[in-house]
């Protein structure tokens, strides 16, 4: 599978150096390439893309591969509204990778099973260093990292009942 790369940044290139060791050829490439355009690029005839530059960029991009038929892949947070996401017909799927992590899969699986009792909450704390965050982001701390717990809070009890007050 050929994969198209938008970013080389830091998860630019760690998506790159993901997908060339899962033996896909990987297509860089970066609004900062000096004689390379966007269009350039879907001109290799990639299978699929993976956006991952700053936020404000996102839906552009997205709508870009979209309308050349790619599936695309989208680093968080999508955007800070869902609206324009909406008018687009095509497949795009958020980051959201701590849905593999070993230990999260088992604990899906221990609540899915039962082998848990009865849950009747959760409290998580993200610990991975905000440091990371950087001020030149175009989105907050939260859209940029708390997604994460969000986004596995909601697929590791999606298969629980609601609880309202009163039980």
């Amino acid at each position: 599978m050929k994969i198209l790369v938008i970013g080389q940044g830091k998860a630019g290139g760690r998506w790159a150096e993901l997908a060339s060791t899962m033996g896909h050829v990987v297509v860089k490439y970066d609004a900062r390439m000096r004689g390379v355009t966007l269009a350039d690029a879907f001109l290799t005839e990639p299978d699929a893309a993976i956006v991952a530059t700053p936020p404000a960029t996102h839906f552009a991009l997205a709508a870009e591969c979209v309308n050349q038929e790619l599936p695309v892949l989208v680093e968080k947070p999508l955007s800070d509204t869902m609206a324009p996401w909406e008018s687009l017909d095509g497949l795009i799927v958020p980051v959201t990778n701590y849905r593999w992590h070993p230990a999260l899969i088992d604990i899906k699986r221990q609540i899915d099973k039962g082998e848990l009792g009865r849950v009747v909450g959760l409290r998580a704390e993200y610990v991975e260093p905000l440091a990371q965050w950087q001020p030149s982001y175009d989105c907050s701390p939260w859209q940029e990292a708390a997604v994460h717990l969000i986004d596995y809070a909601h697929w590791l009890y999606s298969s629980l009942p609601a609880v309202g007050p009163g039980g």
